[in-house]
């Protein structure tokens, strides 16, 4: 069994994802833990 954790935004920085052609800004994710397991027979 394998087990993964996986966390974006780690220092929950905010922070600015993109920038569309008509100035909108796109923020970046907040702390986002994910867990994940999987299992070979």
């Amino acid at each position: 069994m394998t087990f993964r954790l996986d966390l974006q935004n780690a220092f929950n920085r905010k922070c600015l994802s993109g920038v569309s052609q008509w100035g909108a800004f796109a923020l970046g994710s907040p702390l986002t833990p994910t867990l994940s397991a999987s299992m070979e027979f």
